[in-house]
């Protein structure tokens, strides 16, 4: 009777670190992996945002301040029709 209970145990051993194997430790690498991209592109989209306010803020001590709107406006306007036209 002893042996069945052993039996039984370790192939209920088996099956479990099978299915952690290849179902629990794939989706928590996948899980880890979104998760760290999210934050990451969080991160850089604020970066980016910061960046454009910096540069703004560069090309208006550069130039006068119509000029810096000028130059921003046509870059953003370029930008926007070029990701239109790819739509």
């Amino acid at each position: 009777m002893s042996e069945w209970n052993q039996t039984v145990l370790d192939t209920l051993d088996t099956v479990v670190d099978t299915a952690t194997n290849k179902i629990v430790r794939p989706a928590h690498r996948l899980a880890r992996v979104s998760v760290y991209g999210i934050v990451v592109a969080t991160l850089l989209l604020i970066v980016l945002f910061f960046l454009f306010i910096a540069a703004f803020r560069a090309t208006s001590i550069a130039l006068p301040v119509y000029g810096s709107y000028l130059i921003w406006g046509g870059i953003f306007l370029s930008l926007g029709t070029l990701l239109w036209a790819k739509k």
